[in-house]
C-alpha cells in the first residue's frame, strides 16, 4: 500500500505518511518518524514512557544524531504481515500526504532529518526500475514539497478541527 511507484510507472501518494520508492534493485523505505535505526541498549533502558506513544514516536527526544541501517550493514526493514492484511488501493494527492505526514509529528522540524532518511530493501533487480539516484532526487524534491506545504496543512487541518 505505501509503494509509489512500479517501475517508472507513478503509482501516487500512498494516505499514510509512510512511502516505498521501487528502485531497479531495491526498495527505498522512508517514514517521518519510524525509520528503522539502530538504538544502543543502554538509551532503549533510560527511554522514558510517553503516554500512547511508542518509542520510535519519540526518537528525536532519545537521539541527538541517528544512524539509519544499510546494505552494508547487512541489515534491512522487514515487515512481517499475513494474507489479512489488506493493501490500500486508493492513492491520494501530496497535500493529503503531506498533512498525514506533518499531523502525524504534531508539525515539529525536529523529524525533518528523518523525513529524509532512507532505509533500502535489496530486491531482484528489475528492467523497469528508477535508478537509485532518480529515487533520492525525487525524494528530496519531496522533503522540499513537504517542508513548503507545512504551514497551509497545518491552517487547513485547524479549520477543519474548528468546523
Amino acid at each position: 500500500m505505501n509503494l509509489v511507484n512500479r517501475g517508472r510507472e507513478w503509482q501516487g501518494f500512498p494516505p499514510s505518511y509512510c512511502i516505498i520508492w521501487q528502485a531497479k534493485d531495491r526498495l527505498s523505505y522512508n517514514c517521518c518518524h519510524t525509520n528503522p535505526v539502530w538504538m544502543p541498549l543502554d538509551l532503549c533502558a533510560k527511554a522514558t514512557v510517553k503516554f500512547v506513544s511508542a518509542i520510535d514516536c519519540n526518537l528525536p527526544y532519545l537521539l541527538d544524531e541517528f544512524y539509519v541501517p544499510t546494505l552494508a550493514d547487512d541489515m534491512v526493514m522487514v515487515e512481517v504481515s499475513d494474507d489479512n492484511k489488506r493493501a490500500v488501493q486508493q492513492r491520494c494527492d501530496l497535500e493529503h500526504f503531506a498533512a498525514a505526514a506533518w499531523h502525524i509529528v504534531s508539525f515539529r522540524d525536529e523529524y525533518l532529518p528523518y523525513f529524509a532518511a532512507h532505509n533500502d530493501v535489496p530486491i531482484k533487480p528489475q528492467a523497469e526500475g528508477l535508478d537509485i539516484i532518480e529515487v533520492r532526487n525525487r525524494h528530496a524534491k519531496l522533503v522540499e514539497d513537504l517542508k513548503a506545504l507545512k504551514e497551509t496543512v497545518r491552517g487547513r487541518l485547524k479549520q477543519k478541527e474548528a468546523a
